[in-house]
């Protein structure tokens, strides 16, 4: 989106963010939810699992593509893929104990909980942020800035979290 913004495509000071999301894990329903409150959790809790899914790195997923740079900088992505069932290009119902992707993508899916974000150390926001902005060319100007101020209303913000997106971080 910045590159739009240099691009005179859409002007640089209405680039407003107004969520972004990351990578969380989700469990089977009614299964116990594991803790993932740090890095050496998440680790055990991967490392336990006797079924893993995450979105196929190769179709360009890009929470499949980051659930892999983290599995490798864990140093378990052997043992993690020995297991894992790629989802091409979005949930399945697979049966798989843990799934790893966005959390609005577990929330859509009625056969999983969510447990959770993954640590904070682990995410990569930029490869999941939502930003709104006015074109250059833009016939509605005011309305456009209008919607944008919209986005970041509180209104706004209760729906986004409903979807698992995050408000309040404010860049």
């Amino acid at each position: 989106m910045r590159t739009l913004s240099h691009d005179s495509k859409i002007t640089s000071e209405s680039l407003t963010t107004v969520g972004r999301s990351g990578l969380a894990l989700g469990v089977r329903k009614s299964t116990p939810k594991p803790d993932i409150s740090s890095i050496d959790a998440l680790k055990r809790a991967l490392l336990a699992a006797k079924s893993i899914s995450y979105s196929d790195p190769k179709r360009g997923a890009a929470s499949g593509i980051q659930f892999v740079r983290i599995i490798e900088r864990l140093g378990i992505a052997q043992e993690v893929n020995a297991k894992a069932q790629l989802r091409n290009p979005s949930l399945p119902r697979l049966d798989v104990e843990i799934a790893i992707t966005q959390p609005a993508e577990i929330l859509a899916e009625a056969n999983l909980d969510l447990v959770g974000w993954l640590p904070d150390e682990l995410q990569d926001y930029e490869a999941f942020t939502w930003v709104a902005g006015i074109t250059g060319n833009s016939k509605q100007p005011e309305a456009a800035k209008a919607l944008i101020q919209f986005l970041v209303s509180p209104t706004a913000a209760a729906a986004i979290k409903n979807t698992g997106m995050e408000t309040s971080f404010r860049q």
